[in-house]
């Protein structure tokens, strides 16, 4: 008699998520593991640096039209959405998020503090009409001058 499947012991390569493949053979979507290896290496900054790309703030400091641009998104208003629960039940909010997952915090919050490009151009905002948004989608043409491909958690752009 064979045990139960909770008791039955997994071979290593069924523990391991694996990427699907799209019908093209290229990858659709990439364990987190193999996602943010590369960005967790202790050598990535040197690496980077190799390439041209330095994560540290330069000497020279910002450019003149970064710092600008800064200013200017800092100055800019921008109107609370309505019924957000950034009002008066953000505490009882805060405290219903605290301790739980990051998945959990992410579909609670992150879209209080950047709400659906396209749920808002539904919604009559004709500013964000054109853009497109992803989730976690991977980037196939997008071209990695380190490690692997980027696929970010939430992405925007325009139509095309």
């Amino acid at each position: 008699m064979s045990l139960p499947p909770s008791k039955r012991s997994r071979s290593s390569d069924s523990l391991s998520r694996r990427p699907s493949q799209s019908g093209d053979g290229t990858e659709s979507t990439v364990s987190a593991d193999k996602k943010y290896s590369a960005y967790k290496d202790v050598n990535y900054p040197v690496v980077l640096e190799t390439k041209g790309s330095f994560m540290r703030p330069s000497d020279a400091g910002l450019v003149k039209e970064d710092k600008t641009l800064c200013e200017k998104l800092l100055s800019t208003h921008q109107p609370r959405p309505d019924h957000s629960l950034f009002d008066d039940r953000f505490d009882k909010f805060q405290t219903l998020i605290r301790g739980r997952s990051e998945a959990r915090v992410y579909l609670d919050l992150h879209p209080l503090l950047v709400p659906s490009v396209e749920n808002l151009s539904i919604s009559g905002r004709e500013e964000f009409r054109g853009l497109i948004e992803g989730h976690n989608d991977p980037w196939v043409k997008g071209i990695s001058f380190y490690g692997p491909r980027p696929q970010p958690d939430r992405t925007y752009g325009f139509k095309w």
